[in-house]
């Protein structure tokens, strides 16, 4: 969203920054005009803490209304949405992560370790391009739940990936 007002602005001479802010919602405004997002997260995170995945969500997806391009909130969300089984909403809360890297440098961390998570970070460091961290984070897994499907997929997806690479 930051680099479409001034994509338009060039395009047209006309500033549609003010048109955009008037669509957001009061209580958007609200909320960050009193630090909201960062109460929410802290509140996500005594959530994780007690192991509460769904209650995490939920404050994790409200912050993110107020703060979308929050790489690290995102990130978490992935994770926890992995734990709850939500794995399409997990697959679109990293392919969000992996877009929003690319257009500038972050840093995050998982607000909890655990098989899922490093999952989620296995999946980001495919779709970044960082295949040798996909590895790593994705044999952690196998280690841990040899049973884990979805990382088995991805190591065999990086596999076919490298076969292909090198003209096997």
């Amino acid at each position: 969203m930051h680099q479409i007002p001034p994509a338009i602005q060039k395009a047209t001479n006309t500033d549609f920054k003010p048109i955009f802010k008037s669509y957001v919602p009061e209580s958007v405004k609200e909320g960050l005009r009193y630090n909201e997002p960062k109460k929410l997260i802290a509140k996500a995170e005594k959530q994780v803490q007690d192991k509460n995945w769904f209650d995490a969500r939920v404050t994790l997806r409200r912050a993110l209304e107020m703060t979308p391009e929050d790489v690290n909130t995102r990130l978490n969300l992935a994770w926890l949405d992995r734990e709850e089984k939500q794995n399409y909403d997990a697959e679109v809360q990293i392919l969000l992560t992996a877009r929003l890297l690319k257009q500038q440098k972050y840093s995050f961390h998982m607000l909890a370790p655990t098989v899922e998570g490093q999952y989620v970070m296995g999946r980001l460091s495919i779709l970044i391009g960082d295949i040798e961290s996909a590895k790593k984070s994705l044999q952690t897994v196998l280690q841990i739940d040899p049973q884990h499907k979805d990382a088995q997929r991805a190591l065999d997806e990086i596999k076919t990936l490298e076969t292909a690479a090198k003209g096997e």
